[in-house]
């Protein structure tokens, strides 16, 4: 089928759909025709069947950076929530990014109101600091109905190792909260046993 919103651009693959409550789907899929190679052939569509929007697409601008800074990719996939908010661990390419230290981050919102809210080499929130984001590990969140998100990171810095460097967060409206982090007592548990 024509590629709805690239012109010229045919749909060379789909991928499984997502719904919302409003009945709107997302999906993710492959593009082929002219001017189309592997730097701008990945695209995330939205919406009403017969309306679709673009969400994200490979070589565009990432809402937020700097002019051309743009999608390489995005990790794994995306997930949406029940109302139609994505979260988008994109990496990243384009002028002030670094592969390795700062190329990934975690993009929340609608479509065409998509933000980072952090990225690979960010201060780890609510951690001491020097303690930052790694770029080594998945970007992606999982929304609750209300529109919450818990994202969940790898950590570098000093003080870090195998033992507590893994952290999941819980966000609400824009406050971040910590929910457990390896090395934790857990919860319900006798002491000393830990995540």
């Amino acid at each position: 089928d024509p590629a709805p919103g690239v012109p010229g651009a045919t749909a060379g693959w789909v991928g499984k759909p997502q719904i919302d409550d409003s009945g709107a789907v997302a999906f993710e899929g492959f593009l082929t025709g002219s001017g189309i190679n592997g730097s701008n052939d990945l695209i995330l569509w939205y919406g009403q069947p017969g309306a679709l929007e673009v969400v994200a697409r490979e070589g565009s601008q990432v809402p937020g950076l700097p002019v051309g800074g743009v999608y390489d990719d995005w990790e794994v996939t995306y997930t949406m929530g029940s109302d139609g908010t994505f979260a988008i661990g994109a990496i990243l390419i384009g002028p002030g990014v670094v592969p390795g230290v700062n190329d990934k981050a975690l993009l929340i919102g609608r479509v065409g109101l998509l933000q980072p809210v952090i990225r690979a080499g960010d201060q780890a929130p609510l951690l001491p600091p020097g303690v930052v984001i790694s770029p080594e590990g998945t970007f992606f969140a999982e929304f609750a109905d209300d529109g919450r998100y818990m994202p969940a990171f790898l950590l570098t810095g000093p003080g870090i190792d195998g033992t507590n460097d893994v952290v999941f967060y819980a966000v609400d409206a824009g406050v971040w909260h910590h929910l457990a982090r390896t090395g934790d007592q857990a919860p319900g548990c006798p002491p000393g046993v830990k995540f």
